[in-house]
């Protein structure tokens, strides 16, 4: 007579088991990844051109930080809007802007011809924010 050390029935219901525990603990973990709410308090930094001005050989930005982080202004560029090349270039700002800060930023632009031109703001970060402006 030969003998079994688990019979065939209770093998089936241990593999049975065994597959409904595994599939909860994969289903739960699928969720935990899927169904996060996202984190509302994360550190963000947003800059917003909220004015622009021309004022004889200078361009005058008013530029506010929406985050929740301080941000630096390192580069700005002048950019003819139908060529799509820089006219001129800023790159040595290093303007910090606190959270919900507005902050002013003045660019000569002495020498550029009247027309559309697309300025651009970059921060330390690598982030931009840009806006058509008309130069007269």
């Amino acid at each position: 007579m030969r003998r079994k050390a688990v019979s065939e029935i209770l093998g089936a219901i241990l593999i049975i088991v065994v597959a409904v525990i595994a599939s909860v603990v994969f289903y739960n973990y699928i969720m935990g990844i899927v169904a996060q709410p996202p984190d509302a308090e994360a550190e963000r930094s947003i800059i917003v051109i909220e004015a622009l001005k021309q004022e004889n050989q200078e361009l005058i930005a008013y530029l506010r930080n929406v985050g929740n982080i301080p941000v630096t202004i390192s580069s700005a560029y002048l950019v003819d809007h139908s060529s799509k090349t820089v006219v001129k270039s800023y790159l040595s700002l290093s303007v910090s802007i606190e959270p919900k800060e507005l902050k002013q930023i003045n660019l000569d632009i002495t020498g550029v011809s009247p027309g559309l031109y697309i300025v651009k703001f970059v921060t330390s970060a690598g982030g931009s924010v840009s806006l058509l402006v008309y130069l007269s």
